[in-house]
């Protein structure tokens, strides 16, 4: 894995990489930040019941969640393309070889 990240050279290729290996502690940690923060801007609002917080802080931080799913997913998509686009060519050019 070192190795891998030493080759690619662009910071948008070690943040895919990154990303992509640490993808379930990052989701975990968006959603600590997700339900921290609206249970945080609820607990302010004195219009609503204890209970109606809590559920409107889990949608809020379940959405916040959901958004980085695509996103973690869209970031190891690309990241799986353009590691496949290289291996392709290095098969091309073994299978040339050959």
């Amino acid at each position: 894995q070192q190795r891998r990240l030493a080759t690619r050279s662009s910071l948008a290729d070690r943040t895919a990489d990154y990303v992509t290996e640490h993808r379930w502690s990052i989701l975990g940690y968006t959603w600590l930040a997700g339900i921290s923060g609206s249970v945080y801007h609820l607990y302010r609002q004195k219009g609503m019941t204890w209970t109606q917080k809590v559920v409107q802080a889990r949608m809020y931080a379940q959405a916040i969640t959901i958004i980085g799913i695509l996103s973690t997913a869209a970031i190891a998509s690309l990241s799986s393309q353009a590691d496949n686009k290289h291996v392709q060519h290095n098969s091309a050019a073994l299978e040339a070889a050959l």
